[in-house]
């Protein structure tokens, strides 16, 4: 994912930025399925590339010269997941898999 970022200058010790990325997801999918006990299980694989994006916000706070600490959030859209087509003609679908997720991190900087 190629992803940009913005910084605010708000004459603070507080660094808050936004960012947003744009990039290519393959999700894979395997599902089994027991349709009944006369019948066997049955599996099937699938892969559906699809465009994904992010959207990234937070801030990074100086702790000293070299060290500065990051809380931010981070949503991720990977787009759609297909399990491809069982024998009987049915299947499962997603439209969309998200990610949200909380991002705490801790730079060195030298």
């Amino acid at each position: 994912m190629l992803s940009g970022f913005y910084d605010f200058d708000i004459s603070s010790k507080w660094e808050p930025y936004v960012g947003l990325g744009v990039g290519w997801a393959r999700n894979h999918s395997e599902y089994t399925r027991a349709p009944n006990i006369n019948n066997p299980d049955q599996t099937i694989e699938s892969d559906v590339d699809n465009l994904a994006y992010s959207f990234q916000a937070g801030a990074r706070y100086p702790f000293s010269s070299e060290w500065v600490g990051e809380l931010g959030y981070r949503f991720i859209n990977f787009g759609e997941v297909d399990s491809g087509t069982f024998s009987g003609g049915d299947s499962v679908t997603a439209d969309h898999h998200y990610s949200h997720d909380i991002v705490l991190g801790m730079s060195y900087l030298y």
